[in-house]
């Protein structure tokens, strides 16, 4: 059979814009660019990478947020943002822990979407990589059953998971070779929303007022009074 060899894929990833309504697939032109799908996308591909092994060699990009200067997506300017960390090296991404968990033999315990703090659908779902064995998950101290595979070996997912109204604390916890292995997040539902509508209409109205204060500094330099017009 054929070799190949992938040399690049991977998403970007702004850590400020978080949804778990994602649709088919990133508007590429938008400026929005929620971690959620830099998630879910390598969680597809590198399970497809892994079951074949006629791909010889495969390269992630990229281990960091990079600079480029003729860049303008997802609300940052000069940035390049496919990183599994943020361009300060301080944030590591969901996806980071993604390929640690398959990667790595330091155990992982890790419950993804912590910045998708603001819930927009009451059923939802709770992701957890661990590969030291299937977790424990509780919200708000009450255990969670149905718990299925994902996409690898270390992917577990809890579907059709109801929230509490408010506050929702989520807790995943095993013990792995005589030591327990927890991780907590905490999430809050406050009624159906979606998260990138209110962005970009925030982001039109913010727009707005921007082009009205350049009009007016405008009119200032020129000597004009805002009564004026």
């Amino acid at each position: 059979w054929q070799r190949l060899m992938l040399t690049e894929y991977g998403a970007d990833a702004n850590i400020e814009h978080q949804t778990e309504i994602l649709g088919d697939a990133l508007n590429w032109t938008s400026p929005f660019y929620p971690e959620t799908f830099q998630t879910k996308t390598h969680e597809y591909q590198w399970s497809i990478i892994a079951q074949h092994p006629y791909i010889i060699a495969s390269y992630l990009w990229n281990m960091f947020d990079f600079a480029v200067p003729t860049s303008k997506r997802g609300s940052v300017d000069a940035r390049n943002m496919k990183g599994m960390m943020t361009f300060d090296r301080r944030i590591k991404k969901d996806s980071y822990f993604w390929y640690k968990a398959n990667w790595s033999k330091e155990p992982v315990l890790y419950l993804t979407q912590r910045r998708n703090a603001v819930r927009e659908k009451k059923e939802t779902s709770i992701t957890v990589y661990s590969n030291i064995g299937t977790p424990k998950v509780y919200l708000n101290g009450k255990e969670l059953t149905g718990v299925r595979k994902g996409y690898t070996d270390v992917h577990y997912i809890f579907d059709k998971v109801v929230l509490d109204d408010g506050k929702n604390v989520l807790k995943a916890s095993l013990l792995h070779q005589g030591k327990e292995y927890t991780d907590e997040i905490e999430w809050n539902y406050n009624g159906e929303c979606n998260r990138e509508a209110d962005f970009l209409e925030h982001k039109k109205v913010g727009n707005s007022i921007k082009k009205e204060i350049i009009i007016i500094t405008d009119n200032i330099k020129l000597g004009l009074k805002y009564e004026d017009f």
